[in-house]
């Protein structure tokens, strides 16, 4: 257990087969820590009023849970291994998260809670057996998701007045769930693969909706509802079912 409470900047290192690391760091400096081992488990907690975080973990076997909590911290979180585990909570006004996971069974659950004006959440998943989980609500975010896998789960949930969601999901056995509701939200989202599944509900007075589902045994549901929505719509594939329903005074479809 490392406790520190200064304004210079801390730097934790532990390297080791069993090596567990628990960090706590409270100031407006800079904060560092890296974590490699094969069952290494890293606990990170920092607040502060200009925190920078970054953290890195590598092993088979390795745990990262961080938590920042501040109005103008950095989050960038690095975790590499077969069998990685990644959880994320960032809070704060002007936040920037940039998580990025790696490995063969990685979960990875990203939440954001911003009550200011700028929030950018980028997420990138690779592995043969990736489940991602994203929520991003803020004023004005950006939210862009990438996933990568043969059996890749994907399901993002986006609710703010001013945001831009951008998905992309490929692989043989990908699953894509995406529910975007705001005022002047703009959805994309694109899935190629033989046997994905696609469902999107967008909800807002002046919601912008694209989708292209490609591949053999696609299904896809589309829901758009607004006074001024537009929504275009592509399927490919031998066997490929639509339903799409439009319910606003003023749609294009």
């Amino acid at each position: 257990m490392v406790a520190v409470s200064s304004p210079s900047a801390i730097l934790v290192a532990t390297s080791g087969p069993n090596a567990d690391l628990v960090v706590a760091v409270s100031g407006p400096s800079a904060i560092l820590v890296a974590v490699s081992g094969p069952s290494a488990d890293l606990v990170v907690a920092v607040s502060g009023p200009s925190a920078d975080l970054v953290v890195k973990a590598s092993g088979p076997s390795a745990a990262l849970v961080v938590a920042a909590g501040g109005p103008s911290a950095d989050l960038i979180v690095a975790a590499n291994g077969p069998s990685a585990d990644l959880i994320v909570a960032v809070s704060g006004p002007s936040a920037d998260l940039l998580v990025a996971a790696s490995g063969p069974s990685a979960d990875l659950v990203v939440a954001v809670a911003a009550r200011g004006p700028s929030l950018d959440l980028v997420v990138a998943v690779g592995g043969a057996r990736a489940d991602l989980v994203v929520a991003g609500s803020g004023i004005s975010a950006d939210l862009v998701v990438a996933v990568n896998g043969p059996s890749a789960d994907l399901m993002v949930a986006v609710s703010h007045s001013s945001a831009d969601l951008m998905v992309a999901a490929s692989g043989p056995s990908a699953d894509l769930k995406v529910v975007a509701s705001s005022p002047s939200a703009d959805l994309v989202v694109a899935v190629r693969c033989p046997s994905a599944d696609l469902m999107v509900a967008a909800n807002g007075p002046s919601a912008d909706h694209v989708v292209t589902a490609s591949g053999p045994s696609a299904d896809l549901v589309v829901t758009v509802s607004g006074p001024s929505a537009d929504l275009v719509v592509r399927v490919s594939g031998p066997s490929a079912d639509l339903v799409v329903a439009v319910r606003c005074p003023s749609a294009d479809l």
